[in-house]
């Protein structure tokens, strides 16, 4: 049986353009892994870690959510190694072992907070359900910590052009 709710949508407005959201600028944001799970490839040859990453900022931007996917088991060998690379470094940045995935699992990622840098990047055909309405969307290019020598945190103002796909390795 199908769950039933006293909600009526005859008055509501409702668009068709991406849900009003659209990337944001390339640069380094200070982000909160707040969900790390292993999921199974949408083609089921491998796997993939589905990292939710929420930006920490004292802006516009603060609470945003981005979703990336790291294919850590593929039988492509060119997105399996970046993935790796992803991994290596978002291990660094969150200051776990990098043996982490064989002692602790992906849960210890939850709750790290590290920087992020990201590219808005125009979406590739297959690509564009997560796009926004002009064809943006972003993705992580490098993870590192937060803290410096110093221990305060490092931080970079976003810059607003847009990085051609042609500049993502993958």
């Amino acid at each position: 049986m199908s769950d039933l709710f006293d909600i009526d949508l005859t008055g509501i407005e409702a668009s068709n353009d991406g849900g009003g959201w659209s990337a944001f600028p390339s640069g380094e944001y200070r982000v909160m892994i707040t969900k790390a799970e292993v999921k199974d490839t949408k083609a089921g040859t491998g796997k993939r870690l589905a990292l939710e990453l929420t930006v920490m900022s004292n802006d516009e931007l603060n609470g945003r959510v981005h979703w990336e996917g790291l294919n850590i088991v593929n039988p492509n060998e060119v997105a399996q190694r970046i993935a790796h690379e992803h991994l290596a470094m978002l291990a660094d940045a969150s200051d776990l072992k990098r043996d982490f995935l064989k002692t602790t699992g992906v849960g210890a990622l939850q709750g790290k907070v590290v920087l992020a840098e990201f590219a808005k990047v125009y979406a590739k055909d297959g690509q564009l359900d997560y796009a926004d309405k002009d064809g943006y969307q972003n993705t992580v290019r490098a993870y590192c910590s937060t803290s410096g020598a110093s221990g305060e945190v490092k931080t970079k103002q976003p810059t607003s052009t847009p990085v051609a796909s042609d500049d993502v390795p993958f």
